[in-house]
């Protein structure tokens, strides 16, 4: 490669200021490229581009790798000569091609996911979490104990079922005093990939329920809107009733009177 330098880069062209390797004994790599502006007559005005990377770090953390390749890219343009406040960056990514390394990218909050994507996730996520843990509250008991006391429930249900004592108890959200571990952040689906990795596993849990339960209770669209308020299935609740599956404390208000089937 440098024999090839040495060979033609001498004859680059008329716009070139810094040669390829520069120092007393021309063994140096120019860590930056300078190129006078085209034009018809004489300039005294220069570009400078240079480029940040650190294999290092980014493999630790891309997000970080990210941050240091534009600081080291600002370091070698002011380092040539350069105005700070005069560049201009040209973003690149630098993340790996998926592997079978047990890091799963593209997790986000599930609710900014296709059902695809989710399903493609929670396969992979299942791969390689430590473990999962999941509860059902059925309808009846929420009826029975109220909303709030049930979402307790149902988070101490889905940590013992994971069955390893955690380091830590992330909730999105506000504070439910649960756990002695407990540290909670809003909108933490959007924030940490280990809630948001959660809510995509809990996700696609749920609409799998929705799509057995259509078998059962067929004509409520279950497996369509999964369980949601969707017009279809208010519409079928109000011609047929509720089944067992309904919140009645909730679902009565599509009804004048809440029956079960």
């Amino acid at each position: 490669q440098k024999g090839l330098i040495e060979m033609f880069d001498s004859t680059i062209g008329r716009s070139t200021v810094l040669m390829p390797y520069g120092g007393e004994l021309q063994l140096t790599e120019t860590q930056v490229s300078v190129q006078k502006l085209p034009t018809d007559g004489y300039t005294d005005t220069a570009s400078i581009m240079a480029f940040g990377f650190n294999p290092v770090i980014s493999k630790w953390s891309p997000y970080h790798g990210a941050a240091y390749s534009m600081v080291e890219a600002c370091a070698k343009v002011v380092a040539a000569g350069g105005h700070y406040e005069k560049m201009r960056f040209s973003c690149q990514e630098y993340f790996e091609r998926m592997t079978h390394d047990p890091k799963v990218w593209g997790i986000n909050d599930s609710k900014q996911l296709t059902p695809a994507k989710r399903r493609e996730l929670s396969g992979k996520i299942r791969s390689v979490a430590q473990a999962i843990g999941t509860c059902h509250i059925s309808p009846a008991h929420i009826d029975e104990v109220g909303m709030a006391k049930a979402i307790r429930e149902a988070m101490l249900g889905a940590i013992e079922d994971a069955g390893i004592e955690p380091d830590a108890v992330l909730i999105d959200g506000n504070p439910l005093h649960i756990h002695p571990k407990e540290k909670t952040l809003v909108k933490g689906d959007a924030r940490v990939a280990c809630i948001a990795a959660a809510s995509i596993v809990a996700k696609v849990t749920r609409d799998d329920l929705m799509v057995e339960l259509d078998s059962q209770y067929p004509g409520y669209h279950l497996a369509e809107s999964k369980g949601y308020a969707s017009p279809e299935h208010i519409a079928a609740i109000r011609e047929h009733g509720l089944t067992p599956v309904h919140r009645a404390s909730f679902c009565q208000n599509f009804l004048e009177t809440a029956r079960l089937l």
